[in-house]
């Protein structure tokens, strides 16, 4: 496990040893609320690297995780996961196990979407929240700017009464004024 450092909102839901990749060799195969995550092992069993599969990048088909399960030639249950940029295909000795996988990605999947979903969801009602905030502050500074401004026509003389930026016409000899 020490090849993988789980993010700060990662957790483990299933973790097994001795999974055989479609090459032979042995992994750790390890479920998490966001990944799959196949560990690598060194010909002496030792942790060498790990390969991260972001669970929200799986195929869906009507909702559901594009997982299942099959018989390999060998006679091992293999276990198939169809994602966006790629296949991967585990084996497993017994198809209690594999079940078990299929089962627990499926559960993982459908529960990792609807977070999604649900913090999309948060994210545009936090955007909604703040754009009314700023409007609101938005017509405060038009209040501001629309102060009543008293000033002289420059033709005549005559005091002309508007808001700050507002063009007016003077009523005696109508010329057109900007308050400033």
């Amino acid at each position: 496990m020490a090849v993988y450092d789980l993010d700060i909102d990662e957790s483990v839901v299933l973790h097994t040893e001795d999974v055989y990749t479609e090459f032979g060799g042995k992994i750790d195969l390890i479920l998490t609320n966001k990944n799959l995550i196949q560990v690598n092992k060194s010909f002496f069993g030792k942790n060498v690297n790990f390969i991260k599969y972001p669970l929200d990048e799986l195929k869906t088909f009507k909702g559901k995780a594009n997982v299942l399960i099959n018989k390999s030639y060998s006679g091992r249950k293999q276990l198939e996961l169809y994602f966006i940029n790629c296949e991967k295909v585990f084996y497993f000795d017994k198809l209690f196990a594999a079940n078990k996988w299929l089962d627990a990605i499926i559960k993982t999947h459908k529960e990792r979407l609807e977070y999604i979903k649900k913090d999309k969801k948060s994210s545009i009602e936090r955007k909604s929240i703040f754009g009314s905030v700023n409007n609101k502050v938005g017509n405060l500074f038009v209040k501001i700017d629309n102060v009543k401004k008293t000033c002289k026509c420059p033709r005549c003389g005559a005091e002309l009464n508007g808001n700050k930026g507002e063009e007016v016409v003077c009523s005696y000899c109508e010329t057109v004024v900007k308050i400033k």
